[in-house]
């Protein structure tokens, strides 16, 4: 009912099969992907695209989410705008 999930789906082992995740706010349906979903107390979503893309439907609306973008899902509403998720944090090697 809350909390945060990321998965990595790899749509080459899912034989043709769909994968959803769906939360009190809203559905994420996966095209192969790394992507990541929230859920608060009061049951808003959202749900975060790494890498490929994604659908996220709620409220009588779906929105393709493309890699490096998210969109937040108040709880029986459509989903939100697009926004841009963060640079990930680059990783140094010890000494440099």
């Amino acid at each position: 009912q809350k909390g945060l999930l990321r998965a990595v789906v790899d749509k080459t082992k899912m034989g043709g099969q769909g994968f959803e995740v769906g939360t009190p706010a809203a559905i994420a349906s996966v095209r192969g992907t790394d992507f990541s979903t929230e859920v608060t107390q009061k049951g808003d979503t959202t749900v975060s695209c790494h890498q490929g893309k994604l659908g996220v439907s709620a409220g009588g609306k779906t929105v393709e989410v493309p890699a490096g973008f998210g969109t937040r899902v108040k709880k029986g509403e459509a989903p939100g705008a697009l926004f841009k998720l963060p640079s990930p944090p680059e990783v140094l090697e010890p000494g440099t």
